[in-house]
């Protein structure tokens, strides 16, 4: 159950930074982009585990925060769900974050609260890179030579549950 992702317009956030690692999950980031964009969420002869959507997006934001001279770079985390990192994968975050005063996180509200647990001993500043739209509801295709695709995509909202919620 991938969520879909819209981006929000950090540069406001990143004013008087002076270097930002991009952390990005690997699971619905990418399912977001690869939906949005209509294209394959993997090519696994190609990119292997790689995502395509998720590597051209972090690009472009690079290049964004490059153009405002900003020091910038890349945590790719081994594990795909940045929800559910291990303790060693945290650290793994801290040992490299702590070159940074910035880290832009691309992925959930919940992505974002493992890396400021990740990271509550460092003075980094957490921006949230995307939020919460709705839930992706797919069938996953397998083409070959081994491309992995999304079809029949629908954007399930979670706004009337969350209502529901708030009012218990």
């Amino acid at each position: 159950m991938p969520l879909y992702l819209n981006d929000v317009d950090v540069m406001s956030e990143v004013e008087g930074a002076k270097s930002v690692l991009i952390v990005p999950c690997r699971m619905c980031p990418a399912t977001s982009l690869a939906v949005r964009n209509n294209r394959p969420f993997f090519e696994l002869f190609k990119t292997f585990l790689r995502s395509p959507p998720l590597e051209e997006h972090i690009k472009t934001l690079q290049s964004r925060l490059e153009e405002r001279h900003l020091n910038t770079g890349v945590y790719l985390p081994r594990q795909f769900l940045a929800c559910a990192w291990t303790s060693s994968e945290r650290k793994r975050l801290l040992h490299r974050a702590k070159q940074y005063d910035t880290v832009i996180v691309l992925g959930c509200d919940s992505a974002t609260e493992s890396v400021r647990d990740a990271l509550e001993s460092t003075d980094c500043k957490i921006i949230q890179g995307m939020e919460v739209a709705g839930i992706v509801n797919v069938k996953v295709r397998l083409h070959f030579p081994g491309t992995v695709s999304l079809e029949d995509c629908r954007i399930i909202s979670v706004s009337n549950k969350k209502k529901e919620l708030s009012e218990t």
